[in-house]
């Protein structure tokens, strides 16, 4: 039940977001159809691959996702930094979308340095 709600909890934030790009795009009926798409598939993707994802340490999936989450927002927010300037385009990456792949680097990287430095070592009880 648990995989269930993640998996309605993912499709939902697809729909979402694709009717958002819709809405931006002013062309609601072909985000409508994306929307829909989109959650067949990830239903799909679901159902087939249920019994491999089962198999994942649920904190290892947890941290992947919340990498993914920390770049994409990352870039989102940088890219929409333009929109309080003078002409109000986005602001532009060098190396565009790659940059992503840097980002999930670097926020692995810092992860891994905060939870190293953030342990807290094992007090062993002597006896006297």
């Amino acid at each position: 039940m648990v995989s269930f709600k993640g998996v309605f909890l993912e499709g939902t934030e697809v729909v979402f977001i694709v009717l958002t790009f819709g809405l931006n795009a002013d062309n609601i009926p072909a985000a409508s159809l994306g929307a829909i798409a989109a959650v067949v598939i990830v239903l799909g993707i679901a159902v087939a691959l249920r019994r491999p994802l089962s198999m994942i340490n649920e904190n290892l999936l947890k941290y992947g996702v919340g990498l993914l989450l920390a770049s994409f927002g990352t870039y989102w927010a940088i890219e929409g930094l333009g929109i309080f300037r003078t002409g109000r385009e986005s602001l532009d990456w060098p190396g565009h979308d790659l940059m992503i792949l840097v980002l999930i680097a670097a926020w692995f990287l810092l992860s891994r340095i905060f939870v190293a430095a953030l342990r807290t070592p094992t007090l062993v009880e002597v006896k006297k």
